[in-house]
């Protein structure tokens, strides 16, 4: 399946499809094994837009990745457990859309990528969905001052 994005200890990408959508998984490397964490449910249409967002602390293998789609909190099933210490890979290259042998080609659209060093809360997820997904019910533009 197509890579979404992919560092040689990180990766995000499709995992199934089912009644016209799909889902992700992330993938991260501790020294014991690997992490995976992938959605319950099937919420990517193939004919929408959707924002998505994933967060991951690997400061400890008993953390969970954790998914939104359009504002909303996912439901997560871990499918492996991690354990020992995360092996980073700061040092190593960011492939977005394809993995680096070029084997794993998305096929589809994305729009724009953001990563944070930080977790986002539950409103600030929901409010950027709904400022991209309807951008005028956040502002409005009245008359011309004039001075």
């Amino acid at each position: 399946m197509g890579r979404m994005f992919m560092k040689p200890k990180n990766q995000v990408f499709l995992s199934g499809e089912k009644d016209g959508g799909t889902r992700f998984t992330f993938q991260t490397k501790f020294d014991g094994g690997f992490g995976n964490w992938r959605m319950d449910r099937f919420p990517i249409t193939f004919t929408n837009w959707h924002l998505v967002h994933l967060e991951y602390n690997a400061d400890s293998d008993t953390n969970n990745a954790a998914f939104w789609v359009n504002g909303n909190s996912e439901p997560v099933r871990e499918t492996f457990t991690p354990s020992g210490t995360y092996l980073g890979d700061s040092g190593n290259g960011f492939s977005i859309g394809n993995d680096p042998t070029t084997s794993r080609t998305w096929d589809g659209k994305m729009d724009e990528y953001r990563i944070y060093d930080g977790m986002l809360s539950d409103d600030w997820i929901s409010t950027e969905y709904n400022n991209q997904n309807n951008p005028t019910s956040f502002y409005t533009i009245g008359t011309q001052e004039m001075q």
